[in-house]
């Protein structure tokens, strides 16, 4: 006998009780919304509420610009940084109003695989600033869903907490269901699902409901939220999950395409993980939980690992523990470099770093990470290797002998932050230069790096000494190069290191950046209207990054972020552009 799809509602409904009855549920769940977290110790200090950054009084607008009032405030101006924690300041989008806000807000990237862009981003969505009240789409959600496309849930909790009142918005409260789902202690999401369920009775809450259930060993619950899901789902992915997990059966045949959050989920509650072949497409922010799934495949958190450090979601010393956890056979320990040759790029670059654990000699572990960074075929995969062999570079010490190993050495620790040991290559090169003529090259090219990633800024005859006012030197592509990102951000230059490059020809057609793009940003930029200036910015260089641009674009980008006071951003992307290609075979 089949049982309606009304009765099987009414009983689920009960059970539901029963279930909700498992979690303390706050009173005042039944007016409204209940918040689904507990909130994480964030990485860095806080304020205890939404920050809230006061207009400084007497400030002047740039000349030309025209100031008008803005009307009442919204209660989407909430944040969590001020411009004293590296907020980008509570005026930001200066007199734009919320329409223009709204659509900057859509046009931002949702996958950035340059670190100073991501990190540009993060601060832009997160900074507490005046925003106008009005119509249209909610300002906070969508900073909030950009949050998400990058991975970063841990900083949608903290901005969607900080708001005074999201009551009866789905999208907020999925993604703070989402942020538990991928948390440490997924069933804080149960705590409210239930109800949450009731409220708005849609897909997502169903599915969160079934997971939920599973979780708490509630199988005829599970089963009949199933049944339901059945009729309305056929063959979804979380609907193959969740019955394998329940009948303890091998890996489902799942499509790699599509998958959200919650089949992810589902996927690793029952020990799965998604399919090999779907970890370039899943959510960013399923990155990190699958790389720590200890129940899921070693290949899958392999991959999720390696994809979640190019994102910026997993840190380097989860994806070493991991290399470390691949096993190889006697054969591929003993001839690791031709080992790596016959292996998938993931599974050679954990065979390479095993390796270079247990050589004490610097020759031998240079070879090592010159055979790492042949495995890096894409820019995401060069940033991998550049921050997961982070430390074996640095225990390197700079040695004549290694001068071949110079570029790769100084171009992956300035990739991965780590400037001090990048100084000791360079400056080994320019203490052999009067006696060795790939010293003094070496020296010419890496130094320019150098400047470009810190202070303090070179003198005026140190760098006619590397670009003098012949074509000796640098090579004029790297002249070329170079000197338009120095004086982007403020390193003034000598004319006559500019002169070579009046004879020389591009060896090949250059890229033309997007002229609207271009227009806008130094409109913006001139106008010092800051937010919409990093936006346009983050447009322009999002899809290829700084390494990947046409070179006008990043020079514009560049110029334009240090005129509006983002001086630091407009270093980190012009020394993505100085790098790229170096030391990466390409």
């Amino acid at each position: 006998m089949t049982v309606s799809t009304a009765i099987k509602r009414s009983l689920l409904a009960a059970l539901t009780a029963s279930l909700l009855g498992m979690f303390h549920v706050p009173a005042h769940a039944q007016s409204g919304p209940v918040q689904l977290l507990k909130k994480r110790q964030p990485d860095r200090a806080t304020p205890p509420g939404p920050a809230v950054e006061q207009p400084q009084s007497g400030t002047r607008a740039p000349s030309g610009v025209t100031v008008r009032r803005l009307g009442v405030v919204s209660a989407e101006s909430v944040g969590v940084l001020t411009s004293g924690q590296g907020g980008l300041g509570s005026g930001m989008w200066g007199n734009l109003d919320r329409s223009r806000v709204a659509a900057l807000l859509e046009a931002l990237p949702d996958q950035l695989a340059s670190p100073a862009l991501r990190d540009l981003q993060q601060r832009l969505l997160l900074t507490a600033a005046t925003i106008p009240s009005g119509e249209g789409r909610s300002i906070l959600e969508l900073r909030a869903l950009k949050l998400a496309a990058l991975g970063d849930l841990e900083n949608v909790e903290r901005l969607v907490g900080s708001a005074p009142d999201r009551q009866g918005n789905e999208v907020l409260d999925r993604l703070m269901a989402e942020a538990a789902l991928m948390s440490s202690d997924p069933m804080t999401a149960c705590a409210s699902a239930g109800y949450v369920n009731q409220q708005y009775n849609t897909g997502f809450w169903q599915r969160l409901d079934i997971y939920c259930r599973i979780r708490q060993q509630d199988r005829n619950g599970a089963m009949l939220g199933l049944d339901l899901l059945r009729e309305s789902s056929g063959t979804a992915p979380f609907l193959l999950a969740a019955e394998a997990t329940l009948a303890a059966a091998s890996q489902p045949s799942i499509q790699a395409d599509g998958l959200d959050v919650l089949d992810v989920a589902m996927l690793i509650a029952g020990g799965y993980g998604p399919p090999p072949e779907a970890i370039e497409t899943i959510p960013t922010s399923t990155l990190l939980s699958l790389a720590f799934a200890d129940t899921v495949p070693t290949e899958i958190r392999l991959l999720a690992a390696e994809r979640g450090v190019a994102a910026g979601v997993v840190e380097a010393d989860t994806l070493r523990s991991i290399y470390q956890f691949v096993g190889f056979g006697t054969a591929q320990i003993s001839d690791p470099i031709a080992a790596a040759g016959t292996l998938a790029p993931g599974q050679a670059r954990a065979l390479l770093y095993q390796a270079s654990q247990s050589q004490s000699f610097d020759a031998a572990q240079a070879e090592l990470m010159r055979a790492a960074l042949a495995t890096a075929g894409t820019a995401w995969q060069y940033l991998v290797v550049a921050h997961a062999f982070q430390p074996v570079v640095s225990s390197i010490s700079p040695n004549p002998s290694l001068n071949w190993f110079a570029p790769f050495a100084v171009a992956g620790l300035l990739t991965a932050g780590d400037y001090p040991s990048a100084e000791r290559w360079v400056a080994m090169m320019e203490a052999n230069a009067p006696v060795s003529d790939e010293a003094a090259r070496l020296a010419h090219d890496l130094r320019p790096l150098i400047w470009v990633a810190q202070s303090p800024v070179p003198t005026l005859p140190q760098i006619a000494s590397v670009f003098p006012g012949t074509d000796a030197g640098t090579d004029l592509s790297v002249r070329a190069r170079l000197l338009p990102l120095m004086a982007a951000v403020d390193i003034e230059t000598p004319g006559e290191s500019w002169t070579p490059l009046l004879s020389w020809t591009a060896p090949q057609a250059v890229e033309i950046a997007p002229e609207h793009l271009i227009a806008g940003l130094r409109r913006a930029s001139n106008e010092n209207r800051t937010a919409e200036t990093a936006v346009l910015a983050l447009r322009l260089l999002g899809a290829a990054g700084p390494g990947g641009s046409a070179r006008q674009a990043v020079v514009v980008a560049v110029e334009a972020l240090n005129r509006v006071g983002l001086e630091m951003d407009a270093r980190a992307i012009a020394l993505e552009s100085a790098i790229a290609g170096i030391g990466s075979g390409s």
